[in-house]
C-alpha cells in the first residue's frame, strides 16, 4: 500500500510570479469593518474584481478576506491574475487600478503600493505565457488487461493500494494539498480494457514523489495481470521507467526556475 505522502503544504494567497498585486500598506491595523468595505460588489467593480487577501495580526499566512464585524487587519492585498482567458493586464489598466485603490487606501490611512511596477508587466506577461506554452507536459502510464474489467474492481483495487475515488477516477492525495500526485482514469466505463495512470507536471504537488508512488502501483497491478506501456506504447522496461524520472526532474526543475515550482498556488493559478 501506498503511504502518506509527504509534499509541501499549498499556500494560497497573492501571488506576485503570476498575479499583479497591490498592497494597501500603513503604520496601523485596520478595523475590518472598514477594510470590508472592498467587498461591496460596486467598489469592486471597480477596481476590476480583484481577489482581497487579508492577514490580522496574529495571523501567518494570507487569507481571502471576509466581511466581519470585529477585529483588525495588519495587511491588506489586492491580486489580479496578469494573464486570463480574455486577456492581460496592460501597463495602463495597472496604473488605472493603482489609482482607485489608492483612494480606497487613503480613506484607511494607508497607501496602495504596487508589488510590480506596471512598466514590468509586459515582460513578465511573456514570461507567463512562454511558460505556459512550452511547460505545460504531462505524463501518462497505460496499464493494458488482458480482458475486460469492470471498472468498479479496479476502482476495489486502487483504493486498497491507497488511492482515494474521486468523480470518475482516483487520485493519490496528500493531506496538505488539494491537487492529487497521480490519478489512475479507466478507459472506459462500465467495462474497461485498462486504465491511464499520469499527472501533469505543474500542477502535481511533487514530480519526484509522485512518479514513485505511480511506478508503486504499476507493478501491483502488474502482479495481477496487467501489462504496463508508456505514451508511446513502449514496454515500461528500467530504462524507460529512469527516462521518465530524468523528464520529471528536468520538469520540476524549469518550472520552479520561471516561478512556478509544480504544485504551488502559483503553478495552478498559471496551469488551469
Amino acid at each position: 500500500m501506498l503511504p502518506t505522502p509527504n509534499v509541501p503544504t499549498l499556500v494560497p494567497g497573492p501571488s506576485r510570479a503570476v498575479q499583479f498585486v497591490v498592497e494597501l500598506v500603513g503604520p496601523r491595523t485596520v478595523p475590518t469593518a472598514q477594510a470590508g468595505e472592498l467587498l461591496r460588489p460596486d467598489l469592486r467593480a471597480a477596481l476590476g474584481q480583484p481577489e482581497l487577501w487579508a492577514m490580522r495580526p496574529a495571523d501567518t499566512a494570507w487569507h481571502p478576506m471576509r466581511a466581519l464585524m470585529h477585529g483588525s487587519y495588519d495587511s491588506i492585498a489586492l491580486a489580479w491574475d496578469i494573464v486570463t482567458p480574455v486577456g492581460s493586464v496592460s501597463p495602463a489598466s495597472a496604473t488605472h487600478l493603482i489609482g482607485v485603490a489608492e483612494k480606497f487606501a487613503n480613506g484607511l490611512g494607508r497607501r496602495a503600493i504596487p508589488l510590480t511596477s506596471p512598466a514590468d508587466l509586459p515582460k513578465e506577461i511573456h514570461r507567463i505565457k512562454t511558460a505556459q506554452e512550452s511547460l505545460d507536459a504531462g505524463l501518462a502510464i497505460l496499464l493494458i488487461a488482458p480482458h475486460p474489467v469492470a471498472a468498479a474492481e479496479f476502482g476495489r483495487e486502487l483504493e486498497a493500494l491507497g488511492l482515494s475515488p474521486l468523480d470518475g477516477e482516483w487520485g493519490w492525495m496528500a493531506p496538505n494539498h488539494r491537487e492529487p500526485l497521480f490519478t489512475a482514469t479507466p478507459f472506459e466505463v462500465p467495462m474497461t480494457d485498462g486504465l491511464t495512470l499520469g499527472f501533469r507536471l505543474a500542477r502535481c504537488p511533487d514530480p519526484n514523489v509522485a512518479i514513485e508512488g505511480l511506478f508503486h502501483v504499476v507493478d501491483a497491478l502488474g502482479r495481477t495481470g496487467l501489462a504496463a506501456f508508456d505514451e508511446d506504447r513502449r514496454p515500461l522496461i528500467p530504462a524507460t521507467r529512469e527516462t521518465l524520472r530524468q523528464g520529471a526532474r528536468a520538469a520540476t526543475e524549469a518550472l520552479t526556475t520561471v516561478g512556478f515550482a509544480p504544485g504551488s498556488w502559483a503553478a495552478l493559478k498559471a496551469f488551469v
